[in-house]
């Protein structure tokens, strides 16, 4: 089933810039190494922090944009696939399917 079908609209980088809002400071999980990072949300940039290195990375709000942009087109959660973009784009897709697992949790609209 698609997430279109159960929440209307296609998904919007709005929508996910207001979620995204809401999980600063909480951790994530990459979803291809699963190696473990804090999130702070900035509205210039994200800030990805991994717990291996403590070492902040911050990706730029018009990276992440492209980033999702893409995702939306190609609804592919391989970070190679970004590389052309960002070379943060395995933490953004950690947020970004946090969102989209969101969308279907908000299930279909009632008439």
């Amino acid at each position: 089933m698609s997430d279109e079908a159960l929440t209307p609209g296609p998904p919007t980088f709005g929508e996910f810039e207001a979620f995204a809002k809401t999980q600063s400071g909480k951790v994530f999980w990459t979803l291809a190494q699963e190696k473990r990072f804090r999130f702070v949300y900035s509205p210039e940039a994200f800030f990805y922090t991994p717990f291996a290195t403590g070492k902040q990375r911050p990706h730029r709000r018009h990276f992440v944009e492209r980033v999702f942009a893409r995702f939306v087109a190609t609804r592919s959660p391989c970070p190679g696939d970004y590389r052309d973009i960002s070379k943060n784009a395995s933490y953004a897709l950690a947020l970004i399917d946090a969102y989209m697992q969101s969308r279907r949790a908000v299930g279909p609209a009632t008439p």
